[in-house]
């Protein structure tokens, strides 16, 4: 629909101002909103927990305390069970949905004030809440590899110095450096035994929080790039407007150049090893001798 009324509005079809144009996004961001603001303000508590403010256990709870604090609440089994850490996501996916929203709509405020000639502001400026959003979304990425390697490092840190060439045996000022780190703990935390299960889950996170960081790094930087193109041709840039699209361009070509290597390179590969046993089969294959069943047998 927003995109028909641009259209219109573009050919001339429509006299109405931008601001009015813009109503189908304004009820796609206040339906995020609505999704998004109940999960984020969700409060995380334990069986434990409740048990303990009820003076009861969970089991003999009515229907109705149990509903009542399923609104209210999300209960999980423990902070070290799994749905304490999906409960947890959750919550940091629906804070960062609505951070997004916040700089979507200030965007949305700077473009429609300008388009309607209320302003007449530097088109960088107008665009400044993606430059923004585009270092915290990176920031955010490195923060979240940080807190995965502190993890990893505290639960296995014979796999850091791996990673890092630190010996964590060498410990001239009498501590290494993984130990300085969990300083802060408790003496019962720093005496818990990892087990093997609990070091395999810390590396895929640390895993998948290296992957996420580079893929945030590399699709910001794409897309800033994509903007900074579009942006300065909107400030009177002299250069063609295929250069706008110049990076999406590059990309899929060298996505098909890829594909184009795997299709034929390998298929040409697999061709002669083909080729090469089949003449090694003729060469060892001999042919096995027998008698000729037309030839007339003597007569007795």
């Amino acid at each position: 629909t927003f995109h028909v009324l641009v259209a219109l509005k573009l050919d001339g079809f429509l006299s109405s101002k931008w601001f009015i144009l813009f109503w189908p996004l304004y009820i796609w961001e206040s339906s995020t909103l609505y999704k998004k603001i109940p999960i984020a303000r969700m409060r995380i508590v334990t069986v434990d927990d409740l048990e303990a403010a009820l003076g009861k256990p969970f089991s003999g709870f009515t229907s109705a305390e149990k509903d009542l604090i399923a609104r209210r609440y999300s209960v999980v089994p423990s902070v070290d069970s799994l749905e304490f850490e999906t409960a947890h996501k959750l919550k940091v996916r629906a804070r960062q949905d609505i951070v997004k929203v916040l700089f979507r709509v200030v965007f949305m405020i700077f473009l429609i004030i300008q388009m309607d000639g209320v302003i007449n502001w530097n088109w960088w400026f107008i665009f400044a809440p993606f430059w923004v959003l585009s270092i915290f979304i990176c920031l955010g990425s490195c923060q979240s590899f940080n807190d995965a390697q502190t993890n990893l490092a505290e639960k296995d840190p014979g796999f850091i110095a791996k990673m890092t060439g630190h010996d964590p045996a060498d410990n001239s000022n009498g501590t290494t450096i993984y130990s300085q780190m969990g300083q802060s703990t408790s003496g019962a935390n720093s005496k818990t035994t990892v087990t093997e299960d609990e070091k395999e889950e810390a590396k895929t996170q640390y895993m998948q929080a290296g992957y996420k960081m580079v893929t945030a790094f590399c699709s910001q930087v794409f897309l800033l790039i994509i903007l900074g193109l579009f942006v300065g041709k909107m400030q009177g840039a002299g250069y063609a407007s295929l250069w706008i699209i110049s990076p999406l361009l590059c990309m899929v070509g060298a996505v098909l150049t890829c594909l184009g290597c795997a299709l034929f390179c390998f298929s040409a590969e697999d061709g002669i090893e083909y080729e090469s046993g089949i003449s090694g089969l003729r060469q060892q294959y001999s042919p096995p001798k027998v008698s000729n069943p037309f030839k007339s047998r003597p007569s007795e």
